[in-house]
């Protein structure tokens, strides 16, 4: 008999301080059965370490590991598992508020809330995009716009792909100017952690709306590239400052947080970049 109490156990649920009307919930504990209950949010579980039963609606579903289940809001739901061994939880909760935003800017002129109709849910992309998410906002490192840009492109994808009569996306049209505002600030603002909702006011869109012009037109979102300034800046500072120092002055969260982000980008650490450069400047090549 396993004694539960010698297994390592985490719980957690809170409200990112930068992201609004999302609940996160995150247990790595024994597996553990949830009794009959609802939220009033839509909640997206995901699950890593065993095949769990699921009862919704009236039915019984298995759900194996790494697919996802999505809940109506105020849908009584419970779950319990196959196994006695430790899993791990990853609940995302999106309050009404935000699914009847982004419903409308999906699909126009909507009433109600978004049905969705797939309780349990085997995409490996999305699975791996709400992975993502929660080990963002859980280690904090990132910048809130690679969270909040993450988080809307979670939603775009499951309203477009398991809602009831799936709408299909708005076009976008041209907006040069605003999103060239956009791109003045992220230039004069690169070390501040900016939120979508700044970068929205100024190009006077809806978040949703912006993140996806902005794609369309600058050919990344604006997260990375608010990362690609940063490291542009980096290269210039690293002459007369330390590694440490630069990381601090272009707005990353460590010096390793900048490194990795140095290397992705660059192609070598920051460290062999001052090194070679050097080496290149004393030869007068």
């Amino acid at each position: 008999m396993i004694n539960t109490n010698t297994v390592y156990q985490e719980r957690r649920v809170w409200q990112p301080k930068h992201i609004e009307n999302i609940e996160i919930a995150y247990r790595d504990s024994f597996c553990f059965s949830l009794p009959a209950h609802f939220h009033e949010e839509l909640e997206i579980t995901l699950m890593q370490g065993s095949n769990w039963n699921f009862d919704y609606r009236g039915e019984k579903f298995t759900v194996p590991p790494l697919s996802f289940t999505l809940t109506q809001p105020g849908e009584v739901h419970k779950a319990s598992f196959e196994s006695h061994f430790n899993c791990r939880f990853y609940g995302l909760r999106i309050k009404t508020d935000l699914l009847q935003q982004l419903i409308e800017e999906i699909k126009g002129n909507y009433q109600g809330l978004p049905f969705f109709s797939t309780p349990v849910a085997s995409d490996k992309e999305l699975s791996q995009l709400i992975f993502r998410f929660h080990i963002l906002v859980k280690n904090s490192r990132e910048s809130i716009l690679k969270q909040q840009s993450l988080l809307l492109k979670i939603l775009e994808k499951l309203v477009l792909r398991y809602t009831q009569n799936s709408p299909n996306l708005k076009n976008i049209g041209s907006e040069n100017q605003s999103i060239q505002r956009v791109k003045e600030y992220l230039n004069d603002n690169y070390a501040q952690n900016i939120s979508l909702e700044e970068l929205a006011q100024i190009a006077n869109f809806s978040s949703f709306y912006l993140n996806r012009v902005f794609r369309k037109q600058v050919g990344i979102p604006p997260h990375k590239y608010q990362t690609q300034i940063r490291i542009a800046r980096a290269k210039t500072l690293l002459n007369h400052l330390s590694i440490s120092q630069v990381a601090v002055k272009t707005g990353f969260s460590s010096q390793s947080h900048f490194g990795y982000h140095f290397k992705k980008i660059i192609g070598v650490t920051p460290k062999k970049y001052v090194k070679e450069s050097n080496f290149l400047i004393d030869a007068n090549i």
